[in-house]
């Protein structure tokens, strides 16, 4: 035991002291973490390697490394992991609140999403740009607009993860929820005025399944309104709907009204198209 542990450095001081006939090896999978911190011109054999993917042994993420890196840090975590773990560190009680927000506002089905499996299902593209937004200080929103079952919900979950665990403060309405909430309180104008201040002031507001039930009149003004006035006090907002431009014409009540909320869309949105359903059209015999 005690020759081993003298043997090992003396091993790494033999590469390091014959640095000019030294070769790596002949594989880059064939690395380790000693090889690497021992290499006499690492900057320069790394330059030679090819960027491979590598996927976070804790989220699971996939990303580009350098393949001499994947090679001899297989146990490393991803930046945002290394974040998280060390924002725990230092502030557990913290990390616990927002577990406890994530809970609060992520249906439990959609907080199992697979991220992996849906870029697999989706496409890695569409997945990677839509958990590439982040709020500027325009507040630039997000429409995430396909047909049923092609991972709108589930994308924008993982984006929400991402958002809490970054300390954001979120607003969600899920399923139906903004719409049945707006016509209840539309009855009262009193109501209706202290709920829309709140929306508007919300950091980020998030509606789901955009146009999943026709807006009465008064409520599609309504929707215009609040979405216009978040985009003037830079307000970002995150959508999901099945609806495209073309699609949404019959459903509003005023033609200006109507060109006037998607000149907002492709003004002041990231519009993402999600791909094809991962099941085949239900068929009943």
């Amino acid at each position: 035991m005690t020759t081993e542990t003298i043997q090992e450095p003396k091993k790494i001081g033999t590469i390091l002291t014959h640095s000019g006939d030294w070769q790596p090896p002949s594989s880059w999978e064939d690395w380790d973490f000693l090889v690497m911190c021992s290499c006499p011109n690492l900057k320069e054999w790394k330059s030679k390697a090819p960027f491979v993917d590598r996927d976070c042994p804790h989220c699971g993420k996939t990303e580009k490394w350098n393949a001499i890196e994947v090679a001899s840090m297989k146990a490393v975590a991803c930046d945002e992991c290394y974040e998280r773990h060390m924002r725990g560190q230092n502030n557990p009680e913290k990390e616990r609140e927002k577990e406890e927000v994530l809970e609060q506002i992520i249906p439990p089905l959609y907080r199992e999403t697979d991220r992996k499996r849906l870029e697999k299902d989706m496409g890695m593209e569409q997945v990677i740009d839509a958990l590439a937004w982040e709020r500027t200080e325009k507040g630039k929103g997000l429409v995430l607009v396909g047909d049923t079952r092609t991972g709108k919900t589930r994308t924008l979950c993982l984006l929400l993860e991402k958002l809490i665990r970054q300390g954001k403060t979120i607003k969600a309405y899920f399923h139906g929820g903004f719409y049945d909430e707006l016509m209840e309180v539309i009855r009262s104008e009193r109501a209706f005025r202290k709920w829309k201040a709140e929306i508007v002031k919300a950091d980020i507001l998030v509606i789901d399944d955009l146009f999943s039930e026709k807006l009465t009149e008064r409520g599609e003004a309504s929707l215009f309104e609040i979405i216009d006035a978040r985009i003037c006090f830079h307000k970002p907002t995150l959508l999901t709907t099945q609806v495209t431009k073309k699609d949404a014409r019959p459903r509003f009540h005023s033609p200006a009204r109507y060109e006037a909320f998607f000149s907002r869309i492709v003004e002041f949105f990231q519009v993402i198209r999600t791909g094809k359903p991962i099941q085949e059209e239900l068929k009943v015999e």
